[in-house]
């Protein structure tokens, strides 16, 4: 941009031009009108005598109608255009073959020969800056020349078609702090599902520090993919649920509790897959209800944290391991297997238990298989020493005591 004193420079530049045009020209037209030579003009027999004056004029105009003729032939004949877009097209294959070889470069991890070639690319096809300054950027960022990377995403920015890759490459040079960089970009691009999913993630990261307001962000965004179609009801719900639960948590951790139980309730209602909400649900119903919330939860999501809940929150009575017995009949899954050992177990059947654990496979089998399996065993000997024994003087029943 100019200054106001570069603008005065060139306006007096312009009018310094047009009278020295002016000057010239009166100047000819005083020294034709001085020297009134002739000029013999001879064709076959014919003689014509023109003065000097008359005949340049003449000249003039007959080289302007030239000029002219010849750009109206131009115009009709396509020749206008011709050598510009030979040249075009000469400098687009240029730009095409150092793309090729610099793409070639790039798989073969030779990052510095891809960003030689591409810089020839610019040079031959300055249209396609941005698609080559892409490639050349995470060139860079991957041949570890960060300031580099940072300078050719940064320039990006400056192109409205290409400043999606210019904030994808700023936010990989450094994504832990990325919090307003994917902030600035949304608010840029606010129809780009990456960048909207990558701040709803970082906000998540942010609401670990305690933030509520982080995380009702990140449930705004969540909305704003679904209305983009970028995901699916299902989707925006299950995600949804998981920003609910991060809610309650978060009540709960200020004493909160009735809020607390009511964001996982809706959570729950969300995504039955999720073992946070249905356990804290658990933990506030009846025996009754929670069993059927975490039964129910289990068949869908068998987590650890489901399975020790439900050994925790439950009766450990005969009852209990039937109802779930009954409820995964036919299911060989190893994690319902385990839990069912895991009811029979506390239920004292320990012949049930012992045919459960025998149906898990042996790639199945973990550390706490064994130690289940252990423990059983402790609990048969330990049983077998308390049954009573027949003896034969008298019939009387004699109960043996480890």
């Amino acid at each position: 941009m100019l200054t106001a004193s570069g603008r005065v420079f060139r306006r007096s530049l312009r009018v310094f031009w047009f009278f020295l045009k002016v000057g010239v020209g009166l100047l000819a037209l005083l020294w034709l009108s001085k020297i009134p030579g002739e000029v013999l003009i001879s064709i076959a027999d014919i003689e014509l005598r023109l003065s000097l004056s008359f005949t340049l004029a003449v000249l003039a105009l007959a080289i302007s109608l030239l000029w002219l003729f010849i750009g109206v032939l131009k115009g009709l004949l396509g020749f206008t255009n011709f050598w510009r877009e030979r040249r075009e097209r000469k400098n687009r294959r240029i730009a095409d073959l150092c793309l090729k070889n610099g793409l070639f470069a790039f798989f073969a991890e030779d990052y510095t020969l891809a960003i030689t070639q591409l810089r020839r690319a610019i040079k031959h096809d300055p249209l396609r800056k941005g698609v080559f300054e892409s490639i050349m950027g995470v060139s860079a960022l991957n041949n570890d020349q960060r300031d580099l990377a940072h300078e050719y995403f940064e320039d990006l920015l400056k192109d409205p078609q290409h400043r999606f890759m210019g904030y994808f490459g700023l936010y990989h040079l450094d994504p832990e702090k990325s919090l307003s960089l994917l902030e600035r970009a949304v608010e840029e691009l606010p129809e780009n599902p990456w960048l909207i999913e990558k701040l709803r993630q970082a906000l998540i990261v942010e609401a670990q520090k305690g933030t509520l307001e982080a995380l009702h962000r990140a449930e705004s965004l969540t909305h704003k993919l679904y209305e983009i179609k970028a995901i699916s009801k299902q989707k925006r719900n299950e995600m949804r649920a998981g920003l609910l639960w991060g809610q309650a948590q978060y009540h709960q951790q200020k004493g909160e509790t009735g809020r607390a139980f009511e964001l996982a309730q809706l959570s729950h209602d969300l995504d039955l897959t999720l073992a946070g909400p249905v356990i804290m649900l658990a933990e506030r119903d009846n025996a009754q209800k929670a069993q059927k919330l975490l039964m129910k939860t289990f068949a869908v999501n068998p987590e650890p944290s489901i399975a020790a809940a439900i050994t925790r929150l439950l009766p450990k009575t005969v009852e209990t391991f039937h109802a779930f017995e009954v409820h995964f009949e036919g299911n060989q899954s190893p994690s319902v297997l385990f839990l069912l050992a895991l009811l029979a177990f506390h239920a004292k059947l320990w012949g049930r238990s012992r045919q459960l654990l025998q149906k898990i496979p042996e790639t199945a089998r973990d550390g706490n298989y064994y130690l289940m399996l252990a423990q059983l065993g402790d609990a048969e000997r330990d049983d077998e020493h308390e049954k009573p024994l027949h003896h034969s003087d008298g019939g009387g029943l004699l109960r043996v005591v480890k």
